[in-house]
């Protein structure tokens, strides 16, 4: 699902992160943490979030524990979390920020 949607991120992974979810999904939180906010990559996975946010509760875990928990890490994403998360995934990432807390 995460390379249907990104899949300009496919050349970033190596073929055996490619057969785990989770390091997939860590991965791509940390190429998102690498481009500027305003990036159009940005917007795409806010979006991609709140869509699939409450779809599945195994892809809610991976988006807890690889994506929103690294980004609740960091007031400057946290913020922007906040602002471009809506629904299910607001719900989850505010989980997820608890746990720093």
């Amino acid at each position: 699902m995460l390379l249907k949607a990104f899949p300009e991120f496919r050349e970033r992974l190596d073929k055996s992160d490619l057969e785990n979810d989770y390091l997939s999904y860590g991965f791509f939180a940390l190429y998102l943490t690498e481009l500027s906010p305003t990036d159009p990559i940005w917007g795409r996975a806010w979006r991609f979030f709140n869509e699939n946010a409450g779809r599945d509760d195994r892809l809610d875990e991976i988006l807890v524990v690889e994506v929103f928990e690294h980004f609740a890490a960091f007031e400057e994403w946290t913020i922007l979390a906040k602002a471009s998360l809506q629904g299910k995934a607001l719900e989850l990432f505010r989980g997820a920020e608890e746990y720093f807390r």
